[in-house]
């Protein structure tokens, strides 16, 4: 009745319309016997491509060609690209399914020293990654066999614990690696999970979620420090690891871990000090151009210290208030300000209320474009 009645199907086997049925026999008809594949495989470009069949046809011949061109069919005969350089730098673990079976990989993404990352050759990390998206789909194969059901698309968790704006540094590999997975890897997502976020991850999302079509950033799944638990909601606690706030203990562990990956991140490490005389300002002015991003953190020594933001449009001498002058806290506080035109933004620390004691302050600042 679902066909008949025009309802919407979901393009995957078992649930297709009467169009998308045509589709399918017409990109087969198409491609012959040279590119003769399975039909779920087939499904998933035409997925991709909202069912458009010639463009479909298009990236499906493409992506069999990379695919000969690079041996990926041959890769996980090989050993792991970088592996002994990558397991000195991320912690990560292929650790068992999630609730709708699918495989899992998990990773300690905020620890990773992305000047290390960086040091190593591009085309290792991406036959790397290419590596790891076979590996991980031929898990998926095989939990189809034990769930009885066609398991296609894989989840993974990552721990942006530790993130910090020298991870930066790794978004031109991202670029490369998100355009091979949408070119010939269409339709693999499940879920991608990150947990314990912290206040930068909102400014580097900025960054990469434009490189992402609608499609793919629905699949994206964004965790504070206080909803970790809430990775229940999509892992049985047994599959879950215990630092991800699951039961399960594997022996020798669930994952890998880089040593001292697992330490609490200090939070004053590159922090500038600072003393404030009593009746004295620490003021800090920044030249912005529009679309640039000034972030800041600090910790006080004391509540007496007041702490504000304020911008000031190029145009005008009028200045708005971006954080009201406060107390300040001894707990580390960020936050950060987009500008939208030319200006001038001010961070203001202040000792006013003091009469005699000089205060303390650690603090940073930094300035990021939003050009990549």
């Amino acid at each position: 009745c679902a066909i008949a009645c025009g309802l919407a199907m979901s393009g995957h086997l078992g649930d297709l319309s009467l169009d998308q049925l045509q589709a399918l026999d017409q990109l087969k008809n198409q491609l012959g016997t040279e590119y003769a594949t399975d039909e779920a495989t087939l499904l998933r470009f035409l997925r991709a491509r909202s069912f458009k069949v010639e463009a479909a046809k298009t990236q499906y011949i493409n992506s069999c060609k990379w695919r000969k061109e690079n041996d990926v069919d041959n890769i996980l005969n090989r050993p792991p690209p970088l592996d002994k350089d990558i397991m000195e730098i991320i912690s990560l673990g292929y650790h068992k399914h999630d609730r709708q079976g699918r495989p899992i990989y998990v990773e300690l993404t905020g620890k990773i020293d992305a000047n290390k990352l960086m040091q190593l050759p591009s085309d290792g990390i991406i036959d790397r990654h290419i590596w790891h998206n076979e590996k991980q789909f031929l898990r998926a194969k095989e939990l189809s066999k034990q769930f009885g059901k066609n398991i296609e698309t894989t989840t993974q968790i990552h721990d942006m614990t530790g993130l910090n704006f020298s991870h930066r540094k790794c978004l031109s590999i991202f670029k490369l690696v998100s355009k091979i997975d949408q070119d010939n890897f269409p339709e693999r997502m499940g879920k991608v999970i990150f947990v314990n976020v912290p206040w930068l991850f909102p400014i580097l999302w900025k960054i990469v979620s434009p490189l992402l079509d609608p499609g793919t950033r629905e699949k994206f799944v964004v965790l504070g420090s206080h909803e970790i638990h809430k990775l229940l909601d999509y892992v049985e606690p047994e599959n879950l690891p215990e630092i991800f706030g699951g039961i399960c203990s594997c022996p020798g562990g669930c994952m890998h871990i880089v040593p001292g990956h697992l330490d609490q991140t200090n939070p004053e490490i590159n922090l500038i000090h600072a003393n404030i005389k009593a009746g004295k300002a620490l003021i800090q002015e920044i030249t912005c151009s529009k679309g640039q991003t000034v972030y800041w953190n600090y910790i006080a020594a004391s509540t007496d210290i007041k702490f504000g933001v304020r911008w000031q449009p190029e145009e005008t001498s009028q200045t708005e208030t971006v954080v009201p002058i406060q107390h300040a806290t001894i707990e580390s506080t960020e936050g950060h300000y987009v500008t939208n035109k030319n200006g001038k933004l001010t961070i203001e620390f202040n000792n006013f209320t003091s009469s005699w004691l000089s205060k303390g302050v650690k603090y940073r600042i930094g300035i990021d474009k939003n050009d990549t």
